[in-house]
């Protein structure tokens, strides 16, 4: 099978499955829509600091432009983790994690993962509404 053959298959799959199930997804998409002013600054940071601690600055930005754009629609909560497990895998995989911004940020994430593992350890959960 032809490479065009297969993305034209490929492609009729996801856009059936898509029909079928849509209003499932839009429902999904509704519920998780955020448009927290805090969330979407804390995934910029993040990735200001991986831009300037990088030696490939256009491979972070084409990494992180994507999760970046997601956290306008679905929120931080999630979409902040996976900008964080990408730039831990940008500065490691650079060997930059001796920077001292990385540095910086790696105690800062230290010291806020108290409150979750707290969390965790006393209800069974990270994830507490309120406290």
């Amino acid at each position: 099978m032809t490479s065009i053959a297969f993305l034209i298959v490929i492609l009729s799959s996801f856009a059936i499955f898509y029909i079928l199930s849509r209003e499932s997804y839009t429902e999904k998409i509704e519920a998780y829509q955020a448009y927290d002013v805090m969330e979407v600054a804390s995934g910029a940071l993040l990735a200001a600091v991986a831009l300037f601690v990088s030696r490939e600055r256009l491979h972070v930005l084409m990494m992180l432009t994507l999760p970046l754009i997601a956290t306008f629609v679905f929120g931080g909560g999630r979409m902040n983790m996976i900008t964080a497990t990408v730039f831990v895998y940008i500065v490691v995989r650079e060997s930059r994690t001796g920077h001292p911004l990385v540095l910086l940020l790696m105690a800062y994430l230290s010291f806020k993962s108290i409150g979750y593992i707290d969390s965790v350890l006393q209800y069974g959960t990270g994830f507490l509404a309120a406290r």
